[in-house]
This record gives structure tokens, C-alpha cells and sequence, in this order.
């Protein structure tokens, strides 16, 4: 008896300093994802400092040694895991090998890493640094601290459209869009009235200020859904719930024929791009410059973001649809390999019963037809979901 007491002892000693070094891998880890996300977000405002090599290199460099020491400490892995997380991993270091874009690296340290993290944890982390670049960006802008860019939109009737420190005003308010997608996703469980009206205030704020009716318009719609939800009007159905895991394969599929086969003598293509601002007519000009890569090219794209004056006299050609824009930029292997982790992390949320936040990735998808932002880590967290732990319905989110 004393001899089992005395194992029993120090197998429990055992398993508490082996979970001790568990949660220390991941809360580095999270600091890791804080630091990308917030070196990211830097990139997409006015601040002028930028990030040295070495600086990029270190900050890699450490999250490539918590990952490693992460997995040296965690369960095994299963087959399905290994399957999902090489072939992605193998595919996106393949497009950084031929396209050198940092960020991608980022991506697959990120993904891999994210395997049993508490999702709550990543889209809280997520939320709060996105949060705090937010007002910091909006503070120094309104301040004079940083470059505040106005454009002035004719065929809109001349209205304003207020950057607020971000390069566009676009840009600005898909972080407000998917900085409220994070807010709603941790208020799940318990999402109060005044959580709908700020989220609608916030569209009516993106729409007036930025002119960004894509970002409003995805705003409005989770106020709306998430009031239906909790008026009990809207009920559960497994059919439309299986229909969303194809969400972004039917967005992808649909932007990329329609770009490919744009006709402007067409009555209802033209009616469809126009009020698409131009998504196709863009995207098909795009089919006429560029071949589709397997694994990425160089795209040369002149948007309207940035220090207004360098834009006079430079013809318009950039592919805000997020689909073709990947499709041309880092090739049809990486857009194959998005749409299935996409397909992979509706259905583990459908599995966990939750239909609330398969509707929030499904709105994000769809509004990625409209903006770039689908492989930006600045902008979208949910593709660490793809080896994260989710838990079951029954388990209370707040923030």
C-alpha cells in the first residue's frame, strides 16, 4: 500500500510539472501570435517605423523554438493531424520558398503551433491586440501624429472617406469588421442587447466615415442574425448548417468563373459587377495580364491606399476579391489548400454544435469576395482554428 501512495505521488508530481511546462509552451506561444499579430498590423497604418530583418528574424526564430518545445511536450499526434498539418504546412513553405513572403512562414509557425490551444484563447488574444492597435492608430491620427488620408470619392457624390491612420479607409474598417467578428465570437454564450447596437453603431460608423459598405454591410448583418437568434426566431437546421461548411469553396469557385468570364456587353454581368465596384471587371482584367501560378508570382497592382499624391497619373488595377487575388498572387495550390482547411474548421465547429460560429467564419468568407484581407494575419485569426482545441456548445464563452 505505502509502495502505490509513494507512485501515485510521484506520478501526480509527474503530470502537474509536466502540464506546468505545457502552459508555459502555450502562453509563449500566445505572446508569440500577439507579437505577429500587432507587428502585422503595423504594416496596414501610417506609422512610419518599420521592422529590421533582424528584428523579423528574431521573432521567428522564437516562435519556431516555443513550437518545437511545445510539440516536445504535448500528447502525440494523431494521423489526421499530421496528414492536415503537413501537407498545409508543406504547401504554404513551398509558396514562401518561391514567393519569399514572410508572413506565410508566420502563417505555418502560427497554424501549427495553435494545435490544442483553447480557440477562446487565440480569438481573445486576437481581439485584445487587435483592439489596442486600433485606438493607438486612430489616437496618433486624430493627433497629427501619423498621416490621417481623406479621399474624396466623386462617383459617390463627393464624400469624404477617413482613413484613421490605416492606409485606406477600407482597410480601417475591415479591422473594425473583424475586430467585432472576435467580440461576438467570445460573447457567444451571453450576448447581451447593447452587444447588437454597438455592433450595428459600428457599421453606421464604417459606412459614414470610410464610405466601406462591404464592412457595414457584414456588420449589420451579425447584429441582425445574432437578434433573430436570441428572439428564438431563427431554429437550428442541420441542412443549412452542412450547406455553410462550402461556404468559401462556392465564394472561391463563383468569383473566380465570374472574373474569368466577365463580359461587359452582358446586362446582368455588368449589373453585378457594378454593384460589386468592379470586383470582376478587375479580376478579369487580371486573367488577361497574368497566368494562374501554381505556387505564386509577383502581381503589380496600383490601389488606392497609401500616400494619396503617388497615385496621380498610375492606372487603377488591384484585385480586392480575396480569391483571385490569392489565386494570382500565391497560386492555385494555396487557394486549394485555404478552401479545404476552410471546409475543416466549419465542420469541427458544426461537430461542437456551434452554429453561431460557423455563421461568423461563413460572413467573413463571403464578404471576402469584396476585400484582400483572407491570408492577412492582421486582419484574420480564424485559420489558427485549423488544430486548435474547440470545445462543445455546452461550454460558456465570455470575454
Amino acid at each position: 500500500m505505502l509502495g502505490q501512495k509513494i507512485q501515485k505521488t510521484i506520478t501526480n508530481i509527474y503530470c502537474k510539472a509536466d502540464n506546468n511546462k505545457q502552459n508555459i509552451f502555450e502562453n509563449l506561444y500566445l505572446i508569440y501570435f500577439g507579437l505577429i499579430t500587432m507587428m502585422a498590423f503595423k504594416d496596414t497604418t501610417m506609422f512610419s517605423f518599420g521592422w529590421s530583418d533582424t528584428q523579423l528574424d528574431l521573432v521567428l526564430i522564437f516562435g519556431i523554438l516555443v513550437v518545437f518545445a511545445k510539440i516536445a511536450c504535448g500528447r502525440s499526434w494523431k494521423l489526421y493531424e499530421i496528414l492536415i498539418a503537413g501537407i498545409a504546412a508543406g504547401v504554404l513553405i513551398l509558396c514562401w520558398h518561391h514567393y519569399m513572403r514572410r508572413y506565410i512562414l508566420d502563417l505555418v509557425v502560427l497554424i501549427i503551433g495553435a494545435r490544442d490551444v483553447d480557440e477562446d484563447k487565440l480569438v481573445r488574444v486576437f481581439l485584445w491586440v487587435s483592439t489596442g492597435c486600433l485606438i493607438i492608430t486612430m489616437i496618433a491620427a486624430l493627433t497629427g501624429q501619423i498621416e490621417n488620408l481623406i479621399y474624396i470619392q466623386k462617383q459617390r457624390g463627393n464624400i469624404a472617406r477617413i482613413s484613421f491612420g490605416s492606409i485606406y479607409p477600407t482597410d480601417f474598417s475591415a479591422h473594425v469588421f473583424f475586430t467585432a467578428a472576435c467580440y461576438l465570437w467570445l460573447r457567444i454564450r451571453k450576448i447581451r442587447y447593447r452587444d447588437l447596437a454597438l455592433v450595428a453603431g459600428l457599421g453606421i460608423f464604417c459606412l459614414y466615415f470610410c464610405g466601406a459598405r462591404t464592412s457595414a454591410t457584414g456588420l449589420w448583418i451579425f447584429a441582425l442574425f445574432f437578434l433573430l437568434k436570441k428572439k428564438e426566431i431563427l431554429k437550428e437546421n442541420k441542412k443549412i448548417q452542412s450547406i455553410m461548411c462550402f461556404v468559401m469553396p462556392l465564394c472561391s469557385v463563383s468569383s473566380i468563373l465570374l472574373a474569368l468570364f466577365y463580359r461587359p456587353e452582358c446586362g446582368w454581368m455588368r449589373w453585378i459587377n457594378k454593384i460589386l465596384t468592379n470586383r470582376f471587371s478587375q479580376g478579369h482584367k487580371g486573367f488577361e495580364r497574368y497566368s494562374i501560378p501554381l505556387l505564386g508570382q509577383e502581381v503589380l497592382m496600383n490601389g488606392y491606399g497609401g500616400a494619396v499624391h503617388q497615385k496621380e497619373g498610375v492606372e487603377y488595377f488591384f484585385l480586392d476579391c480575396s480569391y483571385i487575388n490569392i489565386l494570382f498572387q500565391y497560386g492555385i495550390l494555396v487557394l486549394g489548400i485555404l478552401i479545404i482547411l476552410s471546409v475543416w474548421i466549419l465542420f469541427r465547429l458544426m461537430k461542437a454544435g456551434m452554429s453561431e460560429r460557423m455563421f461568423i467564419l461563413a460572413v467573413v468568407f463571403l464578404c471576402c469576395i469584396m476585400e484582400q484581407h483572407l491570408l492577412e494575419i492582421s486582419y484574420h485569426p480564424f485559420w489558427l482554428l485549423t488544430l486548435a482545441g474547440i470545445a462543445s456548445t455546452d461550454k460558456k464563452t465570455y470575454l
